[in-house]
């Protein structure tokens, strides 16, 4: 094997190409996997959600509503029960038979669910009885129907005060249409009726139409014909393991051959039974069942458009990789591009903020990062700058200082000869001149003093000590406490006796100097105040001076901390240079802000002891 085809590898090497490759497995792998062992589990899914919340629902419905049809006659029955004139009834009064036969015929249309209706003496005598829910005089005083007399003798001896007994032939029907119809069965319904001494007096007989119950069972059916588009159903209600009713009559009467529950049959169908939920003593149970080729004819449905939905969304997704992979490596790309620029020197560059989340996050990063950089550049040239200015302001302060002294003490000498001398008009115009020397010399002296205090500025701190700042300021209230040309100082502030660690000395002169700056603001435009605060936030010891002379105008804001620079006529413009590397020299900040209604306010932040 070579060297370079060592250095080759099968895998892709763009990431690009590793991308597209690494998101086509990921669509394909799954969505096969998904295409292969997913349709049976589907199907057994949806079969076992379809059949026993379908079926299961249908069959409880059907159930619920022949639980109601019991429910309605129990309570209709009760009713008559509670008339008072039937309790007359069976004490044979003839004008309680009268009353309540008008009573009942009236009654009638809302009597119709109860069929026929007979009340019994416990000797099994008719003492009334309806016929096509109307009165039939002409069945009074008869003995019951042989076919009632068990029904009628098990409740009585029971004392059950509600109960239902099986489809029976009923012997007042009049059809003659067969066995296999409803309109010719009935379901007894028996309450005993006791007097108040619970003598046995009677019962009162409804032979409920067996047809309300096939009525129920055929609107399921056409339901399920209608509305779901199943053909096969079958609804039935099954007792013991009989058919009770049937969409199909044929088989009323014949034997169940599986036993209730749901179930798979042979021959491709699916069903299942629920139990007639009833307060009597009823084994009935209403089914539902159906071929599972109409029953799961959308899982086949849903199987097709399943293959078809995997192959578009594979292509789909590969579609939105390949685009999504071309957008994420763009944005890379811009990246690498920027990061050249950066490595040339050029740190100004930045990357576009772009793309997806992690590209964003990584350009926001790469920005801040060359935003850092160029600042640390900034900031090191400053401080060679700093350093240049430093070192130069002390070789011009001891070239300067040098050669001053002697011109000085000359200058002094000539003023005392010619103090001495006659020169008359000669003589005064020396002395002028060696005025004008004198003062020149003393404005050296001046920018020497400044450059010497520039140098010593920017030294690190020898003279540092824990001292209250409190004291520095009362010794400048004593200092101010005349006013200075008609502009007084206030000092007040909660700063409190906290201590700071630094230079108390060059604390005074940055604040002699702010103070000294506020005053002459003021004067400039007739103001009388200065405020001098302090107060502590943070940790850091805080305090402002405050005028409300002419403020700063935003083109000078910039430019007041650089050296040289001044808005005065006199003065080097080294001032509040020299403060502000005070400042930062004892680790705190200095900073001069337009005053709120007009003025400047100099701020100086200086870390109190052991707070940091």
């Amino acid at each position: 094997m070579t060297e370079a085809s060592r250095g080759k590898s099968w895998f892709p090497g763009s990431l690009l190409a590793r991308l597209l490759l690494g998101l086509s497995l990921a669509v394909v792998l799954p969505l096969g996997a998904f295409a292969y062992f997913g349709e049976q589990g589907l199907r057994r899914g949806m079969k076992e959600s379809i059949v026993s919340h379908l079926l299961d629902r249908v069959a409880s419905q059907t159930a619920d509503r022949i639980r109601a049809w019991q429910e309605q006659a129990r309570g209709l029955a009760e009713m008559v029960c509670a008339i008072p004139r039937v309790m007359d009834l069976f004490y044979e009064d003839p004008e309680a038979l009268e009353d309540f036969t008008e009573w009942y015929y009236r009654a009638s249309p809302a009597l119709s669910p109860l069929g026929d209706l007979m009340l019994v003496s416990s000797d099994e005598r008719i003492l009334f009885r309806s016929k096509r829910n109307q009165a039939d005089p002409g069945s009074i005083r008869r003995p019951v129907p042989q076919e009632l007399h068990g029904v009628i003798r098990k409740v009585l001896d029971s004392g059950h005060a509600l109960s239902f007994f099986p489809p029976a032939p009923n012997p007042f029907s009049d059809s003659v249409s067969g066995s296999r119809d409803p309109s010719s069965y009935a379901v007894p319904l028996v309450i005993p009726i006791r007097s108040g001494t619970q003598e046995e007096l009677g019962a009162c007989i409804c032979l409920l139409p067996f047809a309300a119950v096939q009525t129920a069972i055929q609107e399921t059916a056409v339901f399920l014909d209608r509305e779901m588009d199943i053909p096969s159903r079958e609804v039935f209600l099954v007792s013991g393991s009989n058919f009770l009713l049937h969409t199909d009559r044929e088989r009323i009467g014949q034997r169940v051959a599986w036993q209730p529950g749901f179930v798979e049959e042979p021959g491709g169908w699916d069903r299942d039974i629920v139990p007639v939920p009833t307060h009597a003593s009823l084994d009935w149970g209403v089914g539902v069942r159906a071929r599972s080729s109409e029953l799961f004819r959308s899982v086949d449905q849903a199987r097709k458009s399943l293959w078809w939905m995997i192959l578009l969304v594979l292509a789909s997704t590969l579609g939105m990789a390949a685009l999504l992979s071309i957008a994420s490596t763009r944005s890379l790309r811009d990246l690498e591009a920027v990061t050249e620029i950066l490595g040339s020197g050029t740190l100004s560059a930045r990357a576009r903020v772009g793309g997806p989340r992690e590209v964003r996050t990584l350009a926001s990063a790469l920005n801040d990062m060359a935003a850092q950089l160029e600042a640390d550049r900034e900031k090191a040239k400053a401080v060679e700058r700093d350093r240049a200015w430093t070192a130069m302001a002390r070789r011009v302060a001891h070239e300067i200082k040098n050669p001053l002294q002697p011109v000085l003490l000359h200058a002094q000498l000539i003023q005392r000869m010619l103090a001495d001398a006659e020169l008359g008009e000669k003589s005064a115009r020396i002395d002028n001149s060696a005025g004008v020397i004198l003062r020149q010399v003393e404005a050296l002296q001046r920018i020497v003093a400044d450059f010497s205090s520039l140098a010593q500025a920017s030294m690190p701190l020898a003279d540092a000590e824990t001292f209250a700042p409190r004291r520095v300021l009362e010794e400048l209230e004593q200092l101010y406490g005349v006013d200075p040309d008609g502009v007084t100082i206030r000092f007040g502030g909660v700063g409190g006796e906290c201590r700071l660690r630094a230079s108390p000395l060059r604390v005074q002169q940055v604040l002699l100097n702010l103070i000294k700056n506020a005053v002459e603001a003021s004067r400039e435009v007739g103001a009388t105040e200065v405020e001098v605060c302090d107060w502590l936030e943070d940790g850091r010891w805080i305090v402002e001076v405050r005028d409300r002379g002419p403020g700063l105008p935003a083109e000078v804001r910039g430019r007041i901390f650089k050296p040289y620079y001044s808005t005065k006529q006199a003065g080097t413009g080294l001032g509040l240079t020299i403060c502000r590397r005070h400042v930062e020299t004892m680790g705190g900040r200095l900073e001069l802000v337009p005053r709120e209604g007009g003025g400047a306010c100099a701020r100086v932040e200086l870390p109190v002891e052991g707070s940091g």
